[in-house]
C-alpha cells in the first residue's frame, strides 16, 4: 500500500506524507491484523488436504470407546455364560432351572458385542472418509442401536434372574 496521503489540517493546510510499503517492513504484523479482521485465509480453512488431525484423532477416540463398550458386554455374556457353569458344579441338588438358560443369555451377549464391535468399526471407516471429503454430518444410528441393546440386555438379564431366583 505504497503511496502518499493528504492530512488536511483544521486551519485549511494540507500535508502530504508518503507511506511505506508495509507488506516489507511489517509483514508478520500484517498479516496477524489481516487473520484478526477477516479470518483465516482460505487455503488454510480448506478440509481438502485430508481433515484436520484433531478431527481424526477424535474419531479414533470414539471408535475405541464404542470397542470397549463392545468388549464389555461380551466379557459380561461370558461370565453369565460361565456362572450356570459354577452355580451346577458347587452345588447341583440345588438348581432348579437348567443351565442352558444362563449359556443361551451368555451367548447372546457375547453375540451382541459382537455385532456391536462391528457397526463401530464401520461406522468409524465411514467418519473417517466423511472428515476427508470435508462433508461430515452426525449420525444417532449407532446411539439408537447401543440404547436398543442395553435394554434387551437389561430384559434378559431381569428374565434370568427371576427364573433363577
Amino acid at each position: 500500500m505504497k503511496g502518499r496521503r493528504r492530512h488536511s489540517f483544521p486551519n485549511g493546510q494540507n500535508r502530504y506524507y508518503e507511506i511505506p510499503d508495509s507488506d516489507r517492513v511489517f509483514p508478520s504484523i500484517v498479516r496477524l491484523i489481516n487473520v484478526t479482521l477477516r479470518g483465516q485465509p482460505k487455503d488454510k480453512m480448506d478440509q481438502s488436504d485430508g481433515g484436520r488431525a484433531t478431527d481424526h484423532l477424535a474419531n479414533e477416540r470414539t471408535y475405541l470407546a464404542w470397542v470397549r463398550t463392545s468388549v464389555t458386554i461380551m466379557a459380561l455374556g461370558f461370565v453369565v455364560a460361565k456362572f450356570g457353569l459354577i452355580i451346577r458344579e458347587l452345588s447341583p441338588s440345588s438348581v432348579t432351572v437348567p443351565t442352558h438358560v444362563s449359556s443361551a443369555v451368555g451367548v447372546i451377549l457375547v453375540l451382541i458385542g459382537a455385532v456391536l464391535q462391528g457397526l463401530a468399526f464401520r461406522r468409524f471407516r465411514r467418519n473417517r472418509a466423511r472428515i476427508i471429503q470435508g462433508s461430515f454430518e452426525s449420525e444417532t444410528g449407532m446411539e439408537n442401536v447401543t440404547s436398543s441393546l442395553i435394554l434387551l440386555i437389561s430384559v434378559l438379564l431381569v428374565v434370568y434372574l427371576i427364573i433363577t431366583a
